[in-house]
């Protein structure tokens, strides 16, 4: 039960950190069809850590 909690934890943390690292500049459109594609796969993975995906 809670190894696999921990291992969505860990994986949405990888995920935001990548998507961070890749999106976080002064140049980033929010609006473009990587940003969003990437920003939606964030939201995916904390709430599958969360137990709601």
């Amino acid at each position: 039960m809670f190894g696999r909690n921990s291992e969505a934890k860990a994986e949405a943390r990888e995920v935001r950190a990548q998507h961070n690292a890749r999106f976080n500049n002064k140049t980033t459109d929010p609006d473009s069809d990587e940003y969003l594609a990437s920003h939606d796969k964030v939201v995916a993975a904390e709430q599958a850590a969360k137990g709601r995906g």
